[in-house]
């Protein structure tokens, strides 16, 4: 009988590290009229090499929740992020001080970007993929999902798949300078832009540009976009090499101002095959050996 009181103290003490061990909800700080959920969502992606957010949960933040593992998969099972800062939402911090992670699948995430100048996905990793995943801005000059280029260690962000995802801005609503895609990159190194990523599917809507685009070799498949004030641009006006033969493929283009603008900057770069309607100018060609094919 000892035994056997000793064994079950054991399994219930085991127990009760184990829980103290799962991130529990609500347990952070009151924020204005909402508890901050910011460490508790830093605690589920620094969890382990794969994560399940609890299914619809939503999770109100105010600072920068970071993926910082390669081979890491979030499965957010439509949980939403509700993110009411002046940064990014998520982001991305280096490896043991060195590349940007790789080999990191975010699916099935809502991002609601609630402040001004504010950015939903800060996408710093390379041999990456974000799937069916959508962010909503509402402020001025937000960004939805920023791709960044790495211009001190040249990692990131390349051959990434971007899988049937959505950013909703807030044009129709008076915001003003959102970006649906926006590629950036260091001025120091501005040759290193996101190079050889690709997008099958997915919607950009109501947003000043809908897509940014610089770097090299990026192709864009299949993608809608709507109400927007530029569709797809092309540009990258710091880099000697240009903004590089860049694809968009197949887009549905409704209710837009311009379909496809080519900046100074942009080089052999392609539009081919939109659906465009409602949209009274189709393409402003200031670069050089462009393409564009109806």
């Amino acid at each position: 009988m000892k035994n056997l009181f000793l064994f079950l103290a054991i399994i219930c003490l085991g127990s009760s590290n184990l829980i103290s061990k799962v991130p529990e909800f609500h347990q952070n700080p009151q924020v204005g009229n909402y508890q901050d959920d910011t460490g508790t969502l830093q605690a589920y992606f620094d969890k382990g090499d794969v994560i399940n957010l609890p299914a619809g949960k939503v999770f109100n933040i105010s600072g920068t929740v970071y993926i910082r593992k390669n081979s890491q998969i979030v499965y957010g099972n439509m949980a939403v992020i509700k993110y009411s800062g002046s940064d990014a939402a998520i982001g991305f911090q280096r490896v043991n001080d060195k590349n940007y992670p790789v080999r990191v699948t975010i699916q099935d995430l809502s991002i609601n970007v609630e402040g001004a100048g504010a950015v939903g996905i800060r996408w710093q990793a390379s041999y990456s993929q974000l799937k069916n995943c959508g962010v909503s801005v509402a402020g001025n000059n937000d960004t939805g999902i920023q791709l960044c280029g790495d211009g001190a260690n040249g990692t990131g962000s390349y051959y990434n798949l971007f899988e049937n995802c959505f950013v909703q801005g807030g044009k129709q609503k008076g915001a003003t300078g959102q970006y649906g895609w926006k590629f950036t990159y260091d001025k120091n190194a501005a040759s290193r832009c996101p190079n050889s990523n690709t997008w099958v599917g997915g919607r950009v809507g109501q947003c000043d540009v809908g897509m940014y685009i610089n770097g090299d070799g990026n192709v864009i498949n299949h993608i809608a976009s709507e109400g927007c004030g530029i569709s797809f641009y092309f540009d990258n006006p710091d880099s000697k090499a240009g903004c590089v033969s860049n694809k968009v493929l197949y887009p549905y283009i409704e209710s837009c101002k311009t379909a496809f603008k080519f900046g100074s900057n942009a080089i052999g770069c392609v539009a081919s095959t939109p659906f465009v309607t409602s949209t009274p100018s189709l393409k402003e060609d200031l670069g050089t050996r462009n393409i564009f094919n109806q």
